[in-house]
């Protein structure tokens, strides 16, 4: 009988452990906020990580002699970024300028090469 309840505890055991990671499981579905979150947080990284990689792309489309001011610009809306960083809608903006900077100088480059 000792090995009946011995099996028994173990069995009891093993089961306590799959209800906490099915409790656990469940929880985080329930956790929407926490999931919208985190895909927020990845979603961000990867497209700092990809407007990183075009900034790059398009300094090096530049003549070197156009590059420092592109830096310079660069810096600015980083600079400025900074400074409004907790308004999403100001924080858009300086978004969408400093896109649409990069845009300009790009085109800019592009007529004066069409001209030559």
């Amino acid at each position: 009988m000792a090995e009946d309840s011995s099996q028994i505890r173990e069995a009891i055991e093993e089961t306590r452990a799959e209800i906490a990671d099915t409790v656990q499981a469940l929880g985080q579905k329930a956790d929407v906020k926490g999931r919208m979150t985190e895909a927020v947080n990845e979603k961000t990284a990867e497209l700092k990580t990809r407007a990183a990689a075009l900034q790059e792309s398009a300094r090096q489309a530049l003549p070197d002699s156009a590059q420092p001011k592109a830096d310079a610009a660069l810096d600015s809306a980083r600079r400025a970024a900074g400074t409004v960083a907790s308004d999403p809608t100001k924080k858009r903006t300086v978004m969408m300028a400093a896109g649409a900077v990069l845009v300009l100088m790009i085109l800019r480059r592009r007529r004066r090469r069409a001209r030559s």
